[in-house]
């Protein structure tokens, strides 16, 4: 069956850092794979719906030869799915330069406020930036020509002012996906400023949260000299004005509800609670990642069992730790670190009866993890600094009960709109110990009133309901009036 034929103003061009789909070869022919879940799966979706083209890298990594010419992008139909793919291959050097240089080990850590990790080397940046210039001229043979381009994430920062240079009526949107600094951290970056003017090509730039709305805003402004109306959240640089808001992300909630309530995966609870024969489950779900707070959280969580012996035999940690990028040496020495702190733990508190932590470290399907998820007293969702975290919306959705906790880190996008947990700052660890103590004995009608309230918004301001507020404001044509500079100090606020 093939889709409808989309209205031209309907239609999108998604360009991004990886596709929703995998290549896989059979035999002679090769196929594509569809990613489980996750934002990939509802821009997929979108794109069903209005027609048009998906950029992004294939993931495929060809090695670097002088003077050997660059491939097209490999195009291919999504079966049944009314749009195609066009996939870009990159070779050894652009991978490393590109991807695991400048976007992971320089602007991810930064971003993310660990200025002490990040590294910057100049060849990187050059490697960067011809990435970038290599997206920006595939995309501008797909611009629709009244539709929306969509550029995603931190990998492709310069790209919308890239594209805009080649096709100067394109309607371009933005959204960046990772927190996004202050000035004063930002500045530490040697290239800030182009990637703030690089994100300026844009029509409209979106953020998880205020916060982050503001600091571009604030970037804009003291790395560019561009001329900023906060009030208005419009930036103008150049004769252009781009607008700039919070889209607060969303989870697929329906779907959590309904995997959440359906009767074999409650017995599957069931089973895992009598496995466990604990009287109350603590869970933590995360990638292995710095910024994940995982190692803090396991010592505010042995601080708490030293300070309360009275919760022995009665308390298990499960934390559920996805590997990531264990071929870095940087993320083989935190997974060690980890490793000896759940042994420690372990060792120190055990029992022949009792093992107070369970350290799980592998991925685990959507349904596996909603069945922990409804097993589970209280979630700890306490990240360093998080965009927005999407366990805890997760969580919250699966939770058909009306019952559980969430303890939520400060410093999580999350936290924004999920201001009824017990939020919780990962740095401090005497109130981690103590947010993990209140949790464990918080009155039923406390935290049913508290997860009523998130449920509430976490099954209304879905996926969905994020996908159409977001291109709704793109579709709306920027103003072309410049942007008056706010006259004091109170205004910019």
């Amino acid at each position: 069956m093939i889709a409808p034929r989309a209205r031209a103003a309907d239609r999108l061009l998604i360009i991004s850092n990886r596709a929703p789909y995998s290549l896989r070869r059979r035999g002679h022919a090769t196929e594509l794979v569809r990613s489980i879940g996750g934002l990939s799966s509802t821009l997929d979706d979108a794109l069903r719906k209005r027609g048009g083209v998906w950029l992004a890298w294939s993931g495929s990594v060809a090695r670097a030869r002088r003077g050997r010419r660059r491939p097209p992008p490999r195009s291919m139909p999504v079966r049944d799915g009314g749009y195609r793919l066009r996939l870009l291959t990159l070779n050894d050097e652009q991978v490393a330069g590109y991807y695991h240089g400048l976007s992971n080990r320089s602007l991810w850590p930064l971003c993310h406020y660990f200025p002490t990790r990040a590294e910057f080397d100049e060849r990187e940046w050059k490697v960067y930036e011809a990435v970038n210039r290599l997206f920006a001229h595939a995309a501008s043979k797909s611009v629709p020509a009244r539709g929306i381009t969509w550029v995603h994430d931190f990998h492709l920062a310069l790209v919308p002012r890239m594209l805009r240079s080649l096709r100067p009526s394109a309607r371009i949107a933005a959204f960046w996906h990772i927190p996004f600094p202050a000035p004063a951290v930002l500045r530490i970056f040697p290239w800030a400023r182009e990637v703030v003017i690089g994100l300026l090509g844009s029509d409209l730039i979106g953020f998880h949260t205020g916060d982050d709305a503001t600091h571009f805003m604030e970037c804009a402004r003291h790395l560019a000299d561009a001329d900023v109306a906060f009030g208005r959240g419009e930036v103008a640089y150049h004769g252009r004005v781009t607008r700039v808001s919070s889209f607060p992300l969303g989870v697929e909630a329906k779907e959590f509800d309904r995997i959440g309530s359906d009767p074999e995966v409650l017995d599957e609870v069931r089973r895992l609670r009598l496995s466990l024969r604990m009287e109350r489950l603590i869970l933590a779900v995360d990638r292995l990642d710095y910024t994940k707070g995982i190692l803090q959280r396991l010592q505010a969580y042995e601080r708490f069992l030293a300070a309360r012996p009275e919760w022995h035999r009665r308390v298990c940690f499960v934390q559920i730790q996805v590997p990531s990028r264990e071929s870095v040496p940087e993320y083989r020495s935190l997974r060690e670190q980890i490793d000896r702190a759940v042994g420690r733990i372990s060792g120190r508190f055990s029992t022949a009866e009792w093992t107070p932590v369970r350290y799980l470290c592998h991925g685990f399907g959507r349904r596996d993890l909603a069945v922990f998820y409804r097993a589970a007293d209280v979630l700890l969702v306490t990240p360093l600094r998080d965009g927005m975290n999407l366990v805890a919306q997760e969580f919250v959705a699966t939770r058909g009960d009306g019952d559980g906790v969430l303890v939520l880190s400060l410093f999580a996008g999350a936290a924004e709109r999920l201001r009824e947990a017990l939020l919780v700052n990962p740095y401090d660890q005497s109130a981690m110990q103590r947010a993990i103590e209140r949790a464990l004995v918080l009155p039923t009608v406390e935290r049913r009133a508290a997860m009523r309230t998130m449920r509430r918004r976490v099954m209304t301001e879905d996926v969905d309901w994020w996908l159409g507020w977001f291109l709704a404001a793109a579709a709306v044509e920027t103003s072309p009036r410049r942007a008056r500079r706010p006259r004091s100090r109170a205004a910019r606020r």
